[in-house]
């Protein structure tokens, strides 16, 4: 990539894949610099080189510059799944659980079939103590992912939600 940026430094494939390639090797870093160059420039990629940006940005411990960069790629894709989800992940991390919340609901308007928006909006649910909400985002979860390795550890919720709060009388009643 760095060949193909030496030759052509507006070449947006080369900017996001190499920004893909240092994201992969942990090296955010470079990563920021590579996506946030990117973005100067590039048309087709932009959704994609912010979601990196604002993911690098993320795991280097910048939480404040994820929000923004996420937030500045929706201002051009306000429907973009991808960026609502990582957005709704940084507030999470953030513990701004309501505007979490509301993100990863817009993530999965945008997508329903999005098995992360699903798990995370469940998960961010729970954490509210919305139990109601939490199951039904937990099954269509299920309803996305029916057969992956992380549909079996929330198969394994469900029930415990569902009896939640329900105890057996000495008569036999519930």
């Amino acid at each position: 990539y760095l060949e193909v940026l030496a030759a052509n430094p507006k070449d947006e494939t080369a900017r996001y894949e190499l920004a893909l390639t240092y994201f992969a090797e942990k090296n955010w870093q470079e990563c920021i610099q590579a996506a946030e160059a990117g973005l100067k420039f590039a048309q087709r990629l932009r959704h994609g080189l912010y979601a990196i940006a604002g993911n690098c940005y993320d795991n280097a411990g910048q939480n404040d510059k994820a929000i923004r960069a996420f937030e500045k790629g929706l201002k051009e894709a306000p429907d973009d799944a991808q960026l609502l989800y990582n957005l709704a992940l940084s507030l999470k991390t953030a513990g701004k659980v309501d505007k979490a919340i509301k993100r990863a609901e817009d993530a999965v308007r945008a997508a329903p079939r999005y098995g992360s928006a699903n798990l995370l909006l469940a998960a961010l649910y729970a954490q509210r103590g919305e139990k109601v909400s939490a199951l039904l985002s937990y099954l269509g979860f299920l309803e996305v992912e029916a057969d992956t390795a992380r549909s079996l550890g929330v198969a394994r919720l469900v029930p415990g939600i569902l009896s939640h709060g329900v105890t057996a009388e000495a008569d036999g009643g519930t």
